[in-house]
């Protein structure tokens, strides 16, 4: 896709450095100074006020998984049903 759209090197890592640090602020407001205390074996409950196609969800949830997370539970109010057909099969 980015080189059917022909987007550059440059623009795709000064696209990176920004999100890197917009992540960043993030976790500093969220957590403050307190350490991560990790998620491996704990239930990890993924919020979002909605899902469109799932490819923000499924990254999180692949992400936990592979932080051996017990159990991963996906939360919104509003989804299409094809997409929680497929974020369900990522929990087996």
């Amino acid at each position: 896709m980015i080189q059917d759209l022909r987007i550059s090197k440059e623009v795709i890592e000064e696209i990176s450095a920004s999100e890197w640090q917009e992540l960043e602020r993030r976790e500093y407001t969220y957590r403050q100074e307190r350490p991560f205390t990790g998620v491996r074996e704990r239930t990890v409950i993924l919020v979002d006020d909605g899902i469109a196609t799932g490819g923000t969800m499924r990254a999180a949830a692949l992400a936990l998984h592979q932080m051996r997370t017990k159990c991963t539970v996906i939360a919104v109010p509003v989804a299409p049903l094809s997409t929680c057909v497929e974020l369900r099969k990522l929990g087996g």
